[in-house]
């Protein structure tokens, strides 16, 4: 670091070195969700107090990887689904969805009686609607939407690469 007396030198040496140590950090996607760095984030978003992600292995393909649903504050699991890093089939399905002038797809997370269903869709009329459906059953017990951003990859693109099955039952948004 370069010693001097001048405030402007210090404090434009001060932005550089922020710049810098920015730069080389982790990506900011990383700072406000529940995968980790050797993850890929497959779904993301905040409900205001909470987060709902959707995490891969790096090397997730039909055969291999993982994929978990996971909810929460930062910083803390409440939900995981599935609990351990298997292969998501048989225990994720995949479904697209058709909405008016739009489209919109969804994986449906198995967990004994509960459903979890992490959708994303948009359309001309509809707008932009992501978030987490709870069932139980045939039974929607909450529907948690997202606030702000959402960052997704659901889709046939994942679908296919992940080997998902397609959901048996169908799925109508909240």
């Amino acid at each position: 670091m370069i010693k001097t007396s001048n405030p402007y030198i210090q404090s434009r040496t001060l932005l550089a070195a922020s710049l810098i140590s920015l730069s080389s950090a982790s990506p900011v996607l990383l700072a406000d969700t529940l995968c980790s760095q050797q993850e890929t984030v497959e779904f993301n978003c905040s409900t205001g107090k909470k987060l709902i992600s959707v995490c891969a292995s790096k090397d997730l393909t039909a055969d291999k990887g993982y994929l978990q649903y996971r909810f929460g504050p930062k910083g803390n699991k409440e939900i995981q689904v599935p609990e351990a890093k298997n292969h998501p089939n048989p225990l994720v399905k995949s479904g697209t969805l058709s909405v008016t002038d739009g489209d919109g797809a969804y994986l449906r997370f198995l967990k004994g009686d509960f459903r979890y269903v992490v959708y994303t869709a948009k359309g001309k009329t509809l707008g932009k609607k992501s978030g987490v459906a709870v069932e139980e059953g045939d039974k929607l017990l909450a529907n948690i939407k997202c606030k702000g951003s959402v960052q997704t990859t659901i889709g046939p693109k994942l679908f296919e690469k992940a080997g998902l099955p397609a959901d048996d039952k169908t799925f109508q948004l909240p």
